[in-house]
């Protein structure tokens, strides 16, 4: 070997022996590294890719069911399959939004208004089996996209019920800021009826899943499963069978409601107004065309008018004047008072609408004499019938638990001084003695002050709910007293000269007992007083008089109370009593209880 190859030879291993170390200490340097990385710090690494891969959901529970008192199903949930998009799992949710319109199609939606949110979203529920299928296949492709079981409120008896169940919807950004558990993407919230005035027990508990999911945010498989406490069910007061009937006996006339009670309990077994609406609308939020619609329905579809609407009642009050009178020791039940067809006072000539000759009270009722009531309130005065109106359930609340009900308005002296700062007079007293003037109430108002007349004089408060036990306070009024108003409603229908005989109810044992109204929207004119007042039909169907009748039956042993109201439908005699003859009729021969 020359020298000149011995140099390069030694040269190439102390080359050698350079990169060799290097290498060692290299390596060395990993080795700890990993071991470093391994021991010390592994908890925190495992900690960061646990959080990586693992999502929490939160679950809503099902809603309790609603049943009528016999079974029947008014609002349940249904299972049903959604799409929901989670935008905190995407960085580009315009990419993820779009990519998932090119696999199913999904209701018009603004992809970049969406992109900005960071809420979760549905965007499409229920979904078809067909569309389950495709995107669970089309899965890995699709960015923080998932299907989803979930629940779907229904209303299966659907228009008939609405004003009962009511509904419920997605709540207002007010509502989650109150309470954020609420603002969960497919949670729904009681907006009407029984859905909101029972929410907390409806509602239930949230539960929750923890799932594992790939790099792209797709469900590999669930770990951990907290399900949620389901909502009570609740069996409602109402007979389906009864509210059925009512509102196709209704659903003749342009606008109406009925209310029937049970006599002995105070449980609601009917609350029907009509016209009416599905409240399976509301649920995933009404449709615009929809919303007008029901918004601008001239007979007012979207008011419960049995607790929101507000009458005169007419000639119903005449028997609180009767019992205050009774009771002040004005008049007795034979007292006689001459009706010559208008009561004179001060120059000015209150008319009854007939002629009626010597009536006392119990024939006063019954023929619905206006003359006998003017004097006889006169005697009494304002503040002892504002006393006993207000006794019988009119111008409060009657306490039933839906939101929303109309308090009534019972004038009186301190109404007038605060309203139109101006004296009460006797004219006003007059007026109101017949439930004319300011005199308003609910149908439900007028159904209870009827519970409370035939009931033996016990304050019942109406409910919602089946089996719901109440205390009974006495109202400390006089069984004679109310015996003799109870015999005057009997014969408003059996009697020949009453006012509503020709619609009685002949069926022996039967029979009911009641009182008509007329309550008046329009004022008659001097003029069609000299010559001769219009008839209702001749009126324009806004201007045309209400009509009433508050009832009850059998006679004998009363179990249900009943009010209806025919709006803008005339004479109660005529028009109303018939309607709730053939509801009592149903009642009674349907429902034992």
């Amino acid at each position: 070997m020359s020298r000149r190859e011995r140099r390069e030879e030694s040269r190439f291993t102390r080359r050698t022996l350079l990169l060799a170390s290097a290498q060692g200490v290299l390596m060395t340097a990993l080795l700890g590294r990993l071991v470093y990385l391994g021991g010390a710090r592994s908890s925190h690494y495992t900690t960061l890719s646990q959080k990586n891969r693992v999502r929490l959901r939160f679950c809503v529970p099902p809603r309790g069911r609603l049943l009528d008192r016999t079974g029947m199903i008014l609002a349940q949930d249904e299972m049903v399959y959604r799409l929901v998009f989670y935008p905190r799992e995407t960085k580009d949710p315009v990419g993820a939004l779009n990519a998932v319109k090119k696999v199913i199609s999904l209701p018009l939606v603004d992809v970049h208004a969406l992109a900005k949110t960071k809420e979760v979203q549905i965007l499409k529920e229920p979904l078809s089996w067909e569309e389950v299928c495709t995107l669970e296949i089309q899965g890995p492709d699709l960015e923080a996209m998932s299907v989803e079981k979930g629940s779907l409120r229904l209303y299966p008896q659907r228009i008939p019920f609405c004003h009962i169940t009511g509904y419920v919807q997605p709540p207002s950004k007010d509502e989650v800021t109150e309470n954020p558990a609420w603002n969960l993407p497919d949670f729904r919230l009681g907006k009407e009826g029984a859905e909101k005035a029972f929410e907390e027990l409806l509602q239930g508990t949230p539960g929750y899943r923890e799932i594992e999911v790939n790099a792209r945010g797709h469900e590999i498989r669930e770990l951990t499963v907290k399900p949620g406490v389901q909502g009570k069910d609740l069996s409602l007061s109402i007979h389906g069978g009864l509210q059925r009937y009512v509102m196709e006996r209704l659903a003749t006339f342009e606008s109406a409601c009925c209310v029937v009670l049970h006599k002995k309990t105070g449980e609601v077994l009917c609350l029907a107004s009509s016209p009416s609406y599905d409240p399976n609308l509301f649920v995933q939020g009404i449709s615009l065309a929809d919303w007008t619609t029901l918004r601008d329905n001239p007979y007012a579809a979207l008011t419960n008018k049995s607790i929101r609407g507000q009458y005169a009642p007419g000639s119903l009050v005449k028997m609180i004047v009767a019992l205050a009178a009774l009771r002040h020791d004005k008049i007795t039940p034979t007292t006689p008072i001459q009706c010559t067809g208008y009561c004179e006072l001060n120059g000015h000539r209150y008319h009854c609408w007939r002629t009626h000759g010597s009536v006392n009270v119990v024939s006063a009722l019954r023929e619905s004499c206006d003359v006998f009531f003017y004097e006889t309130a006169k005697k009494v005065g304002i503040d002892a019938i504002e006393k006993m109106a207000r006794l019988l359930g009119l111008g409060a609340e009657t306490g039933i638990e839906l939101y929303g009900e109309k308090s009534g308005l019972v004038p009186g002296k301190a109404w007038k001084k605060k309203a139109q700062n101006r004296s009460w007079t006797v004219g006003d007293t007059i007026l109101s003695s017949i439930g004319q003037g300011a005199s308003l109430a609910t149908p439900l108002q007028m159904a209870l002050m009827m519970a409370r007349l035939v009931g033996d004089g016990h304050a019942y408060t109406p409910t919602l709910l089946k089996d719901h036990t109440q205390a009974l306070p006495d109202l400390g009024l006089d069984p004679k007293h109310l015996a003799v108003i109870r015999e005057a409603m009997g014969q408003v229908v059996n009697h020949p000269s009453g006012t509503s005989y020709n619609q009685r109810l002949a069926i022996p044992g039967l029979e009911m007992g009641g009182k008509t109204a007329t309550s008046q929207v329009r004022r008659i004119s001097m003029k069609e007083r000299k010559t001769r007042v219009l008839k209702n039909e001749e009126i324009e169907w806004q201007k045309r008089d209400h009509a009433i009748f508050a009832g009850y039956a059998p006679v004998a042993d009363p179990r249900f109370v009943i009010c209806v109201v025919i709006e803008h439908g005339g004479g109660g005699g005529r028009v109303a009593t018939p309607v709730a003859r053939d509801i009592l009729t149903y009642a009674q021969q349907e429902i034992s209880l």
